[in-house]
């Protein structure tokens, strides 16, 4: 196992539970060049209940506004399959600033979040981003 690079690429992280049952969880990878995305989608009722499913993230589209110091002031989601569409909603943050022996620095926010399908569904869940500073050549 080696040492976790928070310098080296963006990506953003979340993990919710609609007021339906519904659970998304959801990670999008921002390599430059190489795009990565992941996740599931999880319908209410207990797992090998009629009507629960699991299902693989196929294609994310995260989107966040940013803030006074670089904070997301909102954001949303779209998620495959099934076209789930998120307004995603920070309400109290933890931030974390991350700094490299060498200098670099990677702002790590995390929030609670409202997340509100475009359906009316809406729930609470986790969410966060990796933001490492671009560096000069």
């Amino acid at each position: 196992m080696g040492e976790r690079d928070w310098w080296a690429f963006g990506w953003c992280w979340a993990a919710a539970r609609l007021d339906d049952g519904t659970r998304v969880h959801l990670a999008d990878i921002r390599i430059p060049g190489h795009p990565l995305a992941f996740g599931y989608l999880q319908s209410p009722g207990p797992p090998g209940s009629p009507g629960s499913s699991v299902r693989t993230v196929t294609s994310l589209e995260v989107t966040e506004v940013l803030g006074a110091a670089g904070l997301p002031v909102g954001g949303s989601a779209r998620i495959e399959p099934g076209g789930l569409e998120l307004q995603i909603d920070p309400l109290a943050f933890g931030p974390v600033m991350l700094e490299a022996p060498d200098g670099r620095i990677s702002r790590f926010p995390r929030a609670v979040a409202r997340f509100v399908a475009a359906d009316g569904r809406s729930g609470l869940g986790w969410i966060e981003w990796n933001q490492p500073e671009a560096r000069e050549p």
